[in-house]
């Protein structure tokens, strides 16, 4: 039944599946003994299906308060760690928020979206330089990976390094050219200077285009 299929993929026994959500990086997801009781799996598993239905109900005071404690029964559970460090950001904690990234990118390196969104946390606290430190590390995972470039964009232009910003916003919409925020960023940028006022009003129309669709203004 589905109940029974669901169980079977618990915190523990799909460690692999959990991490390639994260954006593992790698040929082959390693594996890691877990010494846990039956009981201590069980209460873990419990935590986990608990957790998961606050984040989609977009409730983050559910899934950090269920999520703290799960994490006292399991420190090294990737998907739990990445679910709580998300709200604790999501509720204006990003300082909380990249403690959290950071233990879990300790243990598993290899993770993309955590470094970028570590790179975001870090951003929002006003810490630019590990900001960029940690979206360099997603860009040496992928240089290809269109959104770590749009965070960087985000910490140059914060940073007032405009030219990198530019460059790296075009990157971003080089890789993926309906990349609403590199568009909306880049274009209020161009908007400043007659020059180049043209293109960053098409880019900025662009934007909003992309996001009416999905029923939001861009940021």
């Amino acid at each position: 039944d589905n109940e029974g299929k669901r169980n079977k993929y618990t915190p523990e026994t799909n460690r692999g599946r959990n991490l390639k959500s994260l954006g593992y990086i790698g040929e082959k997801v390693p594996r890691r003994p877990n010494g846990k009781t039956s009981e201590e799996k069980r209460v873990i598993l419990g935590f986990y299906h608990k957790i998961e239905a606050g984040r989609l109900r977009n409730d983050c005071g559910t899934t950090i308060e269920l999520g703290e404690k799960a994490i006292k029964l399991d420190p090294d559970n990737p998907r739990i760690l990445e679910m709580v460090a998300s709200c604790l950001h999501s509720m204006g904690k990003p300082e909380e928020s990249a403690a959290l990234y950071e233990k879990l990118l300790a243990m598993e390196p290899r993770l993309i979206i955590p470094w970028t969104d570590l790179a975001s946390a870090r951003l929002d606290s006003g810490e630019y330089e590990k900001g960029r430190k940690a979206v360099k590390e997603a860009l040496k995972l992928d240089p290809k990976f269109h959104h770590a470039w749009s965070i960087l964009g985000l910490i140059e232009e914060k940073d007032g390094n405009i030219e990198q910003a530019v460059v790296s916003y075009r990157k971003s919409i080089e890789l993926y050219p309906d990349n609403s925020l590199a568009l909306y960023k880049l274009g209020k940028i161009l908007l400043k200077n007659p020059q180049t006022a043209e293109e960053g009003s098409k880019m900025v129309d662009k934007a909003v285009m992309i996001e009416s669709k999905k029923g939001r203004l861009p940021q």
